[in-house]
């Protein structure tokens, strides 16, 4: 599962979030996320902690306590699965 990043230069990065090192705050200018990976790291005009918020969203959606793919989703079909990460996808857009 990816989210959209739009970046204070209105430029559009998808991500995973697993790979997601951190988060820097950088007060009004927003928030750095550091990706791993990545020579640049995105910035968005969004506070930090908004930022985590969703990541952690995504992540758990993704992921059980045991870190294994959700058996709800494994039992999808194909086609289930593309839908529910397209409304994903479209509702956790950091930036934007």
């Amino acid at each position: 599962m990816l989210i959209k990043l739009i970046d204070h230069k209105d430029d559009v990065y998808w991500v995973n979030p697993a790979y997601v090192r951190g988060l820097l705050d950088k007060g009004r200018k927003g928030t750095v996320i550091d990706v791993s990976g990545w020579s640049n790291n995105p910035r968005v005009n969004v506070p930090v902690d908004e930022v985590a918020g969703m990541i952690n969203l995504v992540l758990e959606r993704m992921t059980d306590a045991g870190g294994a793919l959700i058996a709800e989703q494994a039992a999808r079909t194909e086609e289930d699965r593309q839908a529910q990460q397209a409304a994903v996808m479209a509702a956790v857009v950091i930036g934007g």
